[in-house]
């Protein structure tokens, strides 16, 4: 057996996988460790494999990651070449950890060993999150720190960032008065020189320093020195305030520290204490103006207190008025009905010659008075209307309708109108207009109305058009003429009962015989509203107006 055989059997026996390829990247020798670490087929691992092949095989099962296989296997053909050393882990889809190192080899080509770390790496990242839970467990007994002496003194680095970056003084004595810390803010607020701040610096020191310089008032030194010693003694907690010989104010709160000592800390309060002192001054003179004011207050809530009362009489009185002109208005209109239809039914008989012939003058004199009483009937049924629904006493009955019929019906009536006033009138109706639940007469009432209106404000040779249109949940029907139209103040004062719009251009067309109720408009808005709907008005100056009817749809069973 040669040497090389030797050299190839003895790889068998090692515990690590080997490959040995020549400079054209040509497998020259391998151990079945490789090939099981890689779970390679036998062909793959025979002396004259090409490294490309190898590759590709890894790269289509996915051992390189995502990706296209030419790319991938280019890409490390390309690093191949370059023959450097690397050193690389590589986690294999099945989970397995490999450690790859590889050297370069002095006639060309590289030796590369691979290493299953997997149980390595799993130890170290067991010993990772064991150190991670360790860590834990530490930082949540920091909260302990400060009942343990010894963990207290371990930290006393962080505890020194901690306590000089607060704006309290604070010192930490322990069961002996001995300092354990304090910080330089307790230093500055008690004007101490820096030898206080030595950790073991008795307490007695500092009070004997105050003392001789006058902090405790008159007294004996020692005394004093001793008197505060003892207080120290009973690590009792406490809290005072007392003033410095500069005038400044400190406030001092001390508290024990089971098993460790004491802890104080040192406030200057003496800007707070002059606020509290201007404060009071002010609730002071505050009280005084508030005892001056008092009687005054009482006077000013009776007088609310009677103005709330004469607001209520009004209303009362303004509600009752209401009703009585509701009340005053339906019976006055009841009363005028019935000489007003006997004038109506003789005016007709003259006119249509009943009682003999009549020349032109009579003839003319009957139709003026038939119209006039036309005229005066729609006045007072518009009137009895509204006073019926401001007293709440006209409820509709609504019933399915077809919007097109009551609408056709409608335009058939009014079209005379608009033909003698020169008007042209078109519409818009869709064929899929669902049914509508509404009061058929208060329908019509409403539409009429609004016709009527549009022919008698809309000059000769001028359009309306009637459209209709279906929304999720309403019904919309428009009326829009070409009329002399309304500013923005004269719509609201059209929407008023017997608001009227007496300007030049709207008179210039009520002379040709067209005379308005003020009616039209409120009879309209209260009746669309009575049945859950409204009355919107667009309408400008010179255009125009257009009136639409909004009102909701529900599904009809």
């Amino acid at each position: 057996m040669g040497q090389a055989d030797l050299l190839l059997q003895g790889l068998e026996y090692i515990d690590q996988g080997i490959s040995v390829f020549d400079r054209d990247l040509v497998l020259v020798a391998c151990n079945q460790h490789y090939a099981a670490l890689y779970g390679f087929p036998p062909e793959l691992c025979r002396p004259g494999t090409s490294v490309e092949a190898i590759y590709r095989y890894n790269a289509e099962r996915g051992e390189y990651g995502p990706g296209d296989v030419e790319t991938l296997v280019r890409d490390r053909l390309e690093l191949a070449r370059r023959f450097l050393p690397h050193r690389l882990e590589r986690t294999r889809p099945n989970g397995v950890v490999l450690d790859i190192r590889g050297t370069p080899l002095p006639g060309g080509g590289w030796i590369t060993t691979y290493t299953d770390v997997t149980e390595r790496r799993r130890a170290e990242d067991a010993l990772r999150q064991a150190r991670d839970d360790l860590e834990e467990m530490v930082r949540r007994r920091t909260a302990d720190l400060a009942q343990r002496e010894s963990e207290l003194l371990r930290q006393n680095r962080m505890l020194d960032v901690i306590v000089n970056n607060v704006s309290h003084g604070i010192s930490l004595f322990d069961q002996n008065l001995d300092l354990v810390l304090c910080n330089r803010r307790m230093l500055e607020i008690l004007d101490l020189p820096d030898e206080f701040a030595i950790p073991g610096t008795p307490i007695a020191a500092q009070f004997r320093y105050n003392a001789e310089r006058g902090e405790y008032g008159p007294g004996d030194i020692g005394e004093l020195v001793s008197q505060r010693v003892k207080l120290a003694l009973r690590f009792e907690p406490h809290r005072l305030q007392r003033m410095r010989p500069d005038g400044r104010v400190i406030e001092v709160i001390g508290n024990p520290v089971p098993g460790i000592g004491f802890v104080t800390t040192y406030s200057d309060i003496t800007e707070l204490r002059r606020a509290q002192d201007q404060l009071r001054d002010v609730a002071e003179s505050l009280e005084r103006r508030v005892a001056e004011r008092t009687e005054a207050l009482t006077r000013e809530v009776e007088e609310r207190r009677r103005a709330e009362r004469e607001l209520r009489r009004a209303k009362e009185m303004a509600e009752v008025a209401s009703r009585a002109k509701s009340s005053f208005l339906a019976n006055m209109s009841h009363e005028f009905r019935t000489p007003l239809n006997a004038i109506i039914g003789f005016s007709e008989m003259l006119s249509a010659r009943y009682f003999g012939e009549l020349n032109g003058k009579q003839q003319s004199y009957a139709e003026d008075i038939h119209k006039s009483g036309r005229h005066l009937l729609q006045l007072i049924n518009d009137v009895l209307d509204l006073a019926k629904i401001e007293a709440g006493k006209m409820e509709p009955h609504p019933a399915p309708l077809e919007l097109d019929h009551s609408l056709a019906d409608c335009l058939d009536l009014i079209r005379p109108e608009a033909d003698k006033a020169q008007v042209l009138i078109s519409a818009e109706l869709p064929q899929d207009l669902p049914l509508l639940m509404a009061d058929e007469r208060m329908l019509r009432q409403m539409l009429l109305n609004l016709l009527s209106n549009a022919v008698k404000f809309t000059p000769p040779g001028g359009r309306i058009h009637v459209a209709a249109s279906a929304a999720p949940g309403l019904l919309r029907v428009s009326v829009a003429d070409s009329g002399i139209g309304m500013a923005p103040h004269e719509i609201k004062v059209a929407l008023e009962p017997f608001g009227q719009i007496n300007e030049g251009a709207r008179n210039s067309l009520l002379s040709r015989g067209q005379t308005g109720t003020g009616l039209g408009l409120p009879l309209v808005k209260s009746l669309v509203e009575l049945h859950g709907g409204r009355l919107e008005i667009e309408s400008r100056k010179g255009e125009g107006t257009t009136a639409i009817l909004v009102f909701p749809v529900q599904p009809v069973r």
